[in-house]
């Protein structure tokens, strides 16, 4: 009889053990989720941000290039197949973050989220075989625009030496922010998956809970 009553207290006593356990464990797991959680959409956010910039970055340089070529005196065809380029390019973006940007925090929806990262990295990383070629297009035409279409003659070769500079210049600093776009959607991705992971251990803890 005293064994039974024995056996019952340390019973009670691994039940009063385990449920402390449990209690600090889920304390722990809700500041952690939370944490990845406010991660995840500051991340998202910083995307989102990126791409607004990059587009009225765009707009104002379709401006700027038609003002300046007209005055110039390049030919129609290559002033409206700049500003064609420049509005794929803005629109592109755009549609590439489309999902991202009209989604509102994917506070539940890890799926969706998980969905939209991964297309976005496939989009991003497939975009400079796209860009390098129109690049090097477009500045093909812009030799032959200084050479053959330029009102100024003297001022031809220092206007194209200088627009090669800029475009050099511009090409490193985009593949840099290209490549550290990349590194955000792998690290999104990975935050995902370990708070996925931190949910998974919740249900378990609570299903291993109802058992005992």
């Amino acid at each position: 009889m005293n064994n039974d009553i024995d056996v019952l207290h340390e019973l009670d006593g691994m039940k009063s053990q385990m449920a402390l356990l449990k209690k600090i464990l889920d304390g722990q797991r809700i500041v952690n989720e939370r944490h990845l959680r406010n991660a995840i959409k500051g991340g998202i956010s910083s995307l989102n941000m990126h791409a607004v910039k990059m587009c009225i970055i765009g707009i104002v340089a379709l401006v700027l290039c038609t003002a300046s070529f007209l005055q110039c005196g390049f030919s129609k065809a290559f002033i409206a197949f700049t500003a064609l380029m420049i509005l794929f390019c803005v629109c592109a973006t755009y549609m590439q973050h489309r999902n991202l940007i009209v989604a509102k925090g994917y506070d539940s929806d890890l799926v969706s989220a998980t969905f939209d990262l991964v297309r976005l990295k496939k989009r991003y990383s497939q975009w400079l075989w796209i860009a390098l070629p129109m690049i090097m297009l477009w500045g093909t035409g812009l030799i032959y625009e200084c050479l053959y279409s330029f009102t100024d003659k003297e001022i031809a070769i220092p206007f194209m030496s200088g627009s090669f500079v800029g475009l050099v210049t511009g090409c490193i600093i985009g593949i840099r922010i290209h490549i550290r776009t990349l590194r955000k959607i792998e690290k999104l991705l990975a935050q995902i998956k370990e708070l996925k992971e931190c949910m998974a251990l919740f249900i378990l803890s609570v299903l291993v809970s109802a058992i005992i």
